[in-house]
């Protein structure tokens, strides 16, 4: 057995309601289920589990705790990757593969490089969407492509402001060389790593409920060619009322899909 089928083995035998269940009292509400969040004081339960996509999200702090099973029990118990799945299989009687298996070190070592992707991906979307401006979520969200409050909060669209790295290397630890492979960032020469997206509304790409995934951004410029990124994981756009700094108008499609699972 490889160690991505033993992963997904232990993913179908840890229920999350189940997993979530024996530390938060879940109650339904609609198809989610929801209860008092395990890792924020609160009095309103904003801590959502979706059973059809076995996924969970935190909205006591803004919503940028999120993930499947693992991501949970990571969280919770404070442990890595490969410490959460080998706890789930204990708990589910599924006997880990052996330790000197050096094609299982390599599986390990590529899945716990995506979700680490994922997690900074997912941080980036809640970043841009707490830096966006009021102005812009009504002018160009709401009034331009029609969007809702709940859709722009839902998706957590947002506005670039050119302050992701400083954000993701101070407050969530990431390196640079994590935060480049996000394709989120530019290294230029010299060293100096910079924001792709600046001045830029962005569309992030959910992978089920709670975790950014990748896509492609397309930039449109005035007396240009439209330009495809195939590499950058959040989709970008500029606003249809521009601030005093931005020099370019274009716009951009956008759709949410439900991608499938990790």
């Amino acid at each position: 057995m490889s160690f991505r089928a033993f992963v997904e083995q232990v993913r179908s035998r840890s229920d999350i309601t189940d997993v979530v269940g024996a530390h938060v009292e879940l109650r339904p509400s609609g198809s989610t289920l929801k209860g008092l969040s395990p890792f924020h004081p609160e009095k309103t339960p904003s801590f959502v589990v979706w059973p059809t996509t076995q996924t969970w999200r935190d909205f006591s702090n803004g919503g940028s705790l999120g993930g499947d099973v693992f991501n949970f029990v990571q969280e919770r118990e404070k442990v890595g990757f490969k410490e959460a799945v080998f706890r789930l299989a204990e708990r589910a009687g599924i006997s880990p593969p052996s330790p000197d298996d050096e094609s299982h070190a390599r599986e390990l070592e590529a899945l716990v490089e995506r979700r680490d992707v994922e997690r900074l991906l997912t941080a980036a979307a809640d970043y841009y969407h707490r830096r966006l401006p009021t102005k812009l979520r009504e002018e160009s969200f709401k009034q331009h492509y029609g969007f809702t409050d709940e859709v722009v909060d839902s998706l957590k669209l947002g506005w670039a402001d050119g302050g992701l790295f400083e954000h993701l290397s101070a407050a969530v630890g990431a390196s640079r060389e994590a935060a480049l492979k996000t394709g989120l960032f530019v290294q230029l020469p010299g060293g100096r790593v910079e924001d792709f997206f600046r001045e830029r509304l962005v569309f992030p790409y959910w992978k089920g409920a709670a975790s950014s995934t990748s896509s492609p951004g397309r930039r449109n410029t005035r007396g240009r060619r439209p330009s495809t990124r195939s590499s950058s994981p959040i989709r970008s756009g500029t606003p249809t009322s521009r601030p005093p700094s931005a020099t370019t108008t274009s716009t951009t499609r956008t759709r949410h899909t439900r991608p499938t699972r990790c």
